[in-house]
């Protein structure tokens, strides 16, 4: 396979955003339990369901195949790949990872992608792997989870806006809302094996 064109990478991103953007619209909002179960209301909190989010989003997204744009849309082989499910657009196959953060965001804080060294191992082995991360916002409303009518975010890997490892938990981190940063997948790989070898992060 050959190394994607950016050209082509743009045309993706453009493709997944509207194709998204036009299924958050569709949905718009979903009940994940009875509220009679809970009478004090859910604390918001992304992480305990994003799943839920997920599920949602890929199987009403091959719901709507036709009216979004895609192709198919196929969940990845298990749950340790290091992307949701693969999208078919614009005539070839990308890698997704499906992500859900809070409308309200901490503005300029940097937001966990994957383990570094996962995501470098993969860049590595293909260069031409076309992975592409997906950010829905989504709103607390009691029991009720509703997508933001703000853009979906999408980002290709390599030109996050900024390359950094954190040292705690050694994820690769950006912040969603920057502008992405065009750069080789050969310069992403060394920015990333630099900070991963200054911040002694584990190779595995």
């Amino acid at each position: 396979m050959r190394m994607p064109s950016d050209v082509e990478i743009e045309a993706d991103i453009t493709a997944l955003r509207d194709g998204f953007y036009k299924l958050t619209r569709k949905i718009g909002q979903f009940n994940i339990l009875d509220e009679k179960l809970v009478p004090e209301g859910l604390k918001p909190h992304t992480r305990s369901i994003s799943w839920l989010a997920e599920q949602v989003i890929k199987q009403q997204a091959r719901l709507n195949l036709t009216e979004i744009g895609f192709v198919s849309v196929v969940d990845a082989s298990s749950d340790i790949e290091q992307y949701d499910c693969i999208v078919n657009v614009n005539g070839r196959e990308v890698l997704i990872n499906l992500k859900v953060t809070a409308a309200k965001s901490q503005k300029g804080s940097r937001n966990d992608i994957n383990k570094a060294y996962k995501l470098f191992k993969i860049f590595q082995k293909n260069k031409d792997t076309l992975l592409y991360y997906v950010i829905f916002k989504i709103k607390f409303k009691n029991t009720n989870i509703i997508f933001s009518d703000k853009d979906v975010i999408v980002f290709y890997v390599p030109w996050i806006n900024e390359v950094y490892v954190n040292p705690s938990n050694h994820h690769l981190q950006t912040n969603y809302e920057e502008p992405m940063h065009k750069r080789s997948v050969d310069d992403f790989l060394d920015l990333v094996d630099k900070e991963i070898t200054i911040k002694k992060i584990p190779r595995k």
